[in-house]
């Protein structure tokens, strides 16, 4: 996936999916607005493919 947006690991983002996303305990779901780290957008993109992510916003 190198085409795959890279996002800063230490940046915080406010994030919206695109389907479900299992993380650990967590499930997030499209309507639900998530603020993470790039280091976990990036692992999402690696597991669920580059569409997983609908937006994502630096904080």
């Amino acid at each position: 996936m190198a085409d795959a947006p890279m996002y800063e690991p230490e940046t915080r983002y406010t994030t919206r999916v695109s389907r479900p996303v299992n993380d650990g305990p967590f499930r997030y779901l499209p309507r639900h607005e998530i603020e993470t780290d790039g280091a976990t957008l990036n692992r999402w993109i690696e597991k669920e493919g580059e569409d997983v992510i609908a937006s994502a916003e630096p904080v």
